[in-house]
């Protein structure tokens, strides 16, 4: 095993721990592609058009808008003639020159399932997990900055189709690389080939979460020398004492403690004793779990060991036992109504110090960039109830909205990256100028121009519905609710501006 040296002298990202394009979504289609991505200048404004109709419908369904710019959209998706890489390549390119500025990288990869089931549910929509689901399956890896957690972009997607025969095959006597989790290496290959492709030398770290624990992930990871981590979701057998992984690092002396900041959830056990024991006592259950917040603190302690895995029942696949650090963090004393936290995290790095144990526990941490990407394509821009003639549609219309999606997730976390930047170096004047108007017009007491960041994302938010608290950021939903509130806004000025212009005398 190996470790990673990022202490002393590290140089954090300049320029991508905020949105690496102004901020100013009628502008976005041009930021990301050009004219030469699409096969003509016709198309071209159908791209335009189409990004322009995605942002404004953001709580509906393109049902909600016009029939003749809600088909020119699919048509644009379901045209044989625009490569879906192309138009992939250009955010994957900023994203590879965003990593390129930092010195340490976390690659969060993560699975989807895309369930289009519906009324224009494609001929080829495959079996999902749910036996009332039908559709495509989705992986990808999306680049953080582990020393400033900045969302840098997406770094690979690819979809696929799973296949009918698979089905009702028994799993457990398939062979190692004719199982899906084959996908983890696949996405780890090509992210690392993207980066040698391109002679980036920053030092990576791939996180996965517990669908990812696969013994050959580790093996594929220690022969390729690559830094993994993975949270553990199966109580494996170890060459230790106590034969068993939880059992081991249960057993290991504690190397320190921290408070983090993690989501609540309520205590499983305690709610079914909630239901049972009547509506009265249900409703003050929840009363009690809403009152710790969406957010609350946790102290926990830290215990890490070297543990060597076995190989299992399967060695007949040529599986041979690994070895791995293996990194605990326990909370000790959760309050009664919440779930306490336990993480068992597997790593190919070398934890030999708290320090060390800690940053495996931040890398896991910073994973959960992943799924808010897929969050916003899900909720925000309705990836599953978007129509698609077939799977080389629905990478098209991927190739379009993941970088959207990106887009939000950065806006809404720029703020909490750096809330004392200059509000100037990311929204020009007009924007300002029109947030400030806005405000006025709303009625919210801070009418003044925003002069940082923090201001400026928290003042759309507001616009939005957002009211503010010191102990909450606003979220990508309420942030753009606030633009399209802003957008509507910028609209009516224009055409008051043009009404009082064009008026006779």
């Amino acid at each position: 095993m190996w470790g990673v040296a990022f202490y002393g002298g590290s140089r954090f990202c300049k320029g991508v721990l905020v949105p690496s394009l102004p901020i100013d979504p009628r502008k976005l289609a041009e930021q990301l592609w050009s004219p030469q991505d699409l096969p003509d200048r016709r198309l071209w404004n159908r791209l335009r058009h189409s990004v322009a109709v995605l942002f404004r419908r953001w709580d509906g369904l393109t049902t909600h808008i016009p029939r003749g710019p809600r088909r020119g959209m699919q048509r644009l998706f379901n045209n044989p003639r625009i490569n879906a890489e192309s138009l992939a390549a250009k955010a994957h390119n900023a994203t590879l020159d965003a990593i390129r500025s930092c010195s340490l990288v976390l690659l969060a990869h993560d699975s989807s399932e895309i369930n289009k089931v519906g009324r224009s549910e494609p001929d080829d929509a495959g079996p999902l997990r749910s036996s009332h689901a039908r559709g495509y399956l989705l992986h990808g890896c999306t680049a953080v900055d582990l020393l400033g957690s900045a969302r840098l972009g997406l770094l690979d997607a690819t979809a696929w189709t799973r296949s009918w025969s698979l089905r009702n095959q028994n799993h457990k006597h398939r062979l190692p690389h004719l199982k899906e989790s084959i996908k983890w290496r696949r996405g780890i290959r090509r992210a690392q080939e993207l980066l040698a492709a391109s002679n980036i030398t920053t030092h990576v770290i791939h996180a996965m979460d517990s669908e990812g624990d696969v013994h050959e992930n580790f093996s594929f990871a220690l022969r390729k020398r690559i830094n993994v981590v993975v949270r553990a979701a199966q109580d494996r057998a170890v060459d230790a004492p106590e034969g068993l992984l939880w059992a081991h690092l249960q057993a290991q002396p504690c190397r320190g403690k921290r408070t983090l900041k993690v989501p609540t959830q309520a205590n499983e056990t305690r709610k079914k004793e909630a239901q049972k024991a009547g509506g009265k006592e249900l409703k003050s259950f929840e009363q009690r779990v809403s009152a710790l917040g969406s957010e609350r603190e946790a102290t926990v302690e830290l215990s890490y060991a070297k543990v060597t895995l076995s190989g299992g029942k399967k060695k007949k696949y040529g599986r041979k036992p690994v070895q791995v650090q293996a990194v605990y963090v326990r909370e000790r004393e959760a309050p009664k109504e919440a779930e306490g936290l336990e993480w068992l995290l597997l790593t190919t790095l070398e934890v030999n110090s708290e320090e060390s144990g800690w940053l495996v526990v931040k890398a896991y941490r910073a994973r959960w960039a992943s799924e808010e990407i897929h969050r916003v394509l899900k909720t925000c821009f309705h990836l599953e109830k978007e129509p698609v003639d077939g799977i080389q549609s629905f990478r098209r219309q991927l190739a379009v909205l993941l970088p959207l999606a990106t887009q939000v997730v950065q806006w809404t976390y720029a703020a909490r990256e750096r809330p004392g930047e200059s509000a100037q170096s990311h929204l020009s004047k007009e924007i300002l100028t029109a947030i400030s108007q806005a405000a006025k017009f709303k009625k919210l007491k801070v009418t003044r121009p925003p002069r940082t960041l923090l201001e400026a994302i928290t003042r759309l938010a507001q616009l939005g519905g957002y009211e503010p608290r010191k102990d909450r950021f606003p979220g990508f939903q309420l942030v753009w609710r606030g633009w399209r509130s802003l957008l509507d806004f910028l609209d009516l000025l224009h055409f008051a501006k043009n009404s009082i212009l064009s008026a006779p005398d």
